[in-house]
């Protein structure tokens, strides 16, 4: 086992399982003994990591639902700087089956805000999933209805559009679906209004792992971003380095202390599970007291 941490470092939780949503007890409690353990698919390693407030320059969230984990907030805040990316989409349950209503998500969203800052709430529009059941020209009236919501909440919104990945594709077969192919010129056009509508909100749109249109007007997002965690107090240390987890990505170092196949969201477009069955078999296993998930 890695137990090896020469820094404080940003803690990500977690691009891989919805923490605050399914495993907030967890969590907590691993705040509380100050370490948790990872395991590495690449390197296949388990990895210890010590998560005592001294160690730990800043927390990212990302959630659907922060609902389990806003009463402690505070608590979490008196020891960790902290942002949430909060995915809102408005996509219908075909394809978000357990989400709960997007009011819900904005409400919480508005309740962090209010709480502490517009910059602990990053808005995810993403990803953007053209089906028959959720066509192209009603992304723009969901957006709008969305950033109207969220106007004066939060400061940056990131899209992408959907990745095809095997098991994604299977899931929309099963349902007797397909993505529609949008051109990639079709795609910029769409992602320019939606700019515009955001910036006429004060939020900017960013690009996460996607080609944004020529001429600049839409930033590369940084999910880990530097700036952002400044503006939430991020502890002193040295400068964060670059560390993209796919082609296109603008973020920066950090360590993610989820786990594959423990979301049981069941969202068809999730590339972080391979079967709904496998990650509900496991929250219904899953022990609160064990040093890690998965």
């Amino acid at each position: 086992m890695d137990t090896h941490q020469p820094e404080p470092r940003v803690i990500s939780a977690s691009r891989r399982t919805d923490i605050p949503a399914h495993y907030t007890p967890w969590l907590l409690r691993r705040l509380r003994e100050g370490r948790c353990r990872y395991f590495h698919v690449f390197d296949r390693q388990w990895h210890e990591v010590d998560l005592r407030p001294e160690a730990v320059r800043a927390i990212v969230f990302w959630s659907k639902n922060l609902g389990p984990l806003l009463p402690h907030l505070d608590g979490i805040a008196g020891d960790y700087p902290f942002t949430c990316h909060l995915t809102i989409t408005g996509h219908p349950p075909l394809l978000e089956p357990t989400a709960q209503p997007p009011e819900e998500t904005v409400r919480q969203a508005r309740e962090v805000a209010r709480r502490y800052s517009p910059h602990h709430v990053l808005w995810r529009f993403d990803p953007i999933v053209i089906t028959d059941a959720t066509p192209l020209h009603g992304v723009v009236e969901r957006f709008t209805r969305l950033a109207d919501a969220l106007a004066g909440a939060t400061r940056i919104c990131s899209y992408s559009f959907v990745q095809e990945y095997r098991k994604v594709n299977a899931r929309l077969s099963a349902l007797g679906m397909a993505f529609e192919e949008i051109p990639l010129d079709t795609q910029h056009e769409l992602v320019l209004e939606l700019a515009e509508i955001a910036q006429q909100r004060e939020i900017e749109l960013r690009a996460c792992c996607v080609p944004a249109p020529p001429g600049g007007r839409i930033p590369q997002a940084r999910c880990i971003d530097p700036k952002v965690l400044a503006a939430v107090g991020m502890k002193p240390g040295p400068d964060l380095k670059r560390a993209a987890t796919r082609q296109g990505c603008g973020c920066y170092r950090s360590v993610d202390i989820g786990a594959y196949d423990t979301c049981p969201s069941g969202c068809v477009f999730c590339y972080a599970t391979r079967g709904l069955d496998r990650a509900q078999r496991y929250r219904q296993i899953h022990d609160p007291a064990a040093d890690s998930l998965g």
